[in-house]
């Protein structure tokens, strides 16, 4: 809890909840993050109260926060509770149907020595969109922006880079094998495999959320990891991938 702390706890300790609670406050939202992704465990059920996006409440923030955890914890259950609908009739709406998985584009890129960082992001996008000018223009800045604030490690050597973009219409999966190791701001190790995933802006979030799922549980396999960190390339770790989806 960030603002209005106290008198939110207060509500929830009047409400008496049935099971042992406990609770803990934050001044910032990076430290209420933080507190938060610490006290996560493997076989842990996280519930979190989420807004639509049509929401005035809606903050990317919290839909990061969603996606992070996702990533970090695939074993988790996690249950996202959000508003109710606002329907037309008083009619019971249909039932929703899960969104049908949608099977990635995958595309790979060697990365050479001395093109870390953007221009390291810079030669895989070329590499799955050519020189489409109008899809690098929106892709690569959203990839930055991902690298900067919060990267994932999926396994040692390997990281995570995920972006929502307009200009793309079907999820990419872009594997990159560079020559040197790259640093990131919010992460101890060093990486020599980036995969990178962009999802379009126009699917709906579940999409993006289950894509991110099935990565973080790809490379828990520890004998997959070991594959993909010896590839001789990244043509090598893109054949690999292709044998799983």
């Amino acid at each position: 809890m960030v603002s209005g702390k106290s008198d939110l706890k207060r509500l929830i300790e009047t409400a008496r909840p049935s099971c042992p609670l406990t609770v803990l406050e934050g001044e910032t939202w990076t430290e209420v993050q933080t507190m938060f992704l610490n006290d996560i465990s493997e076989n842990d059920m996280v519930m979190m109260p989420m807004e639509r996006h049509t929401g005035i409440f809606w903050t990317p923030a919290l839909e990061k926060l969603q996606e992070t955890v996702f990533s970090r914890f695939p074993g988790i259950n996690l249950v996202s509770a959000y508003p109710s609908l606002h329907w037309q009739s008083e009619e019971a709406p249909p039932a929703l149907q899960p969104p049908a998985s949608v099977k990635p584009d995958i595309f790979s890129a060697d990365i050479p020595a001395g093109a870390e960082g953007e221009a390291g992001l810079e030669t895989m996008v070329r590499k799955a969109f050519g020189e489409d000018r109008k899809v690098f223009a929106d892709v690569v800045p959203g990839l930055v922006r991902s690298m900067n604030a919060y990267p994932l490690e999926l396994s040692k050597d390997i990281v995570l880079i995920h972006a929502h973009c307009k200009s793309v219409f079907t999820p990419a999966i872009i594997l990159g094998r560079s020559e040197r190791e790259w640093r990131f701001r919010n992460l101890k190790g060093s990486y020599r495999i980036l995969t990178v995933l962009i999802s379009p802006k126009s699917a709906p979030t579940e999409q993006h959320l289950k894509a991110l799922a099935d990565l973080a549980r790809t490379f828990l396999d520890p004998k997959l990891s070991r594959k993909v960190c010896s590839a001789a390339s990244a043509e090598e770790i893109e054949k690999l991938f292709r044998s799983l989806y």
